[in-house]
């Protein structure tokens, strides 16, 4: 299946294992260039050399660590954005949300409050 997605920049959080490496695995076959991001440095490692393409990259990323994220926002940014952004990582609590502007205001547990609103850098492209 052609999806259209040949030379776009994709990035997968929650990468190392389970859906996140199906996704990741599927885009790359693609043809996208597809950023790795999790936290388990050795699951991640043997995602990106199981991806036979040259354009996967591992980064490593804690969500529940601000300066972790900024800091991947700031790589992606320099290198010019992504394109497309799975964001495969714990879900927000049951119940509503309340939004405030572009950004959702949602408190999960051992996740920083702002790693829900870095899908704002993902569209800067």
């Amino acid at each position: 299946m052609d999806l259209g997605i040949a030379g776009k920049r994709a990035l997968v959080l929650g990468a190392s294992r389970g859906l996140g490496r199906a996704i990741a695995t599927a885009l790359a076959a693609e043809g996208a260039e597809v950023v790795l991001a999790a936290r388990n440095r050795e699951r991640l490692a043997d995602v990106a050399a199981a991806i036979t393409t040259p354009r996967a990259r591992a980064e490593i990323i804690d969500l529940a660590d601000e300066a972790s994220v900024n800091g991947l926002a700031q790589r992606l940014l320099e290198a010019g954005g992504v394109d497309i952004l799975v964001n495969n990582t714990g879900g927000p609590p049951t119940g509503s949300v309340r939004y405030t502007g572009d950004t959702a205001t949602i408190r999960i547990p051992g996740v920083a409050p702002r790693a829900a609103t870095t899908n704002r850098y993902a569209s800067r492209r």
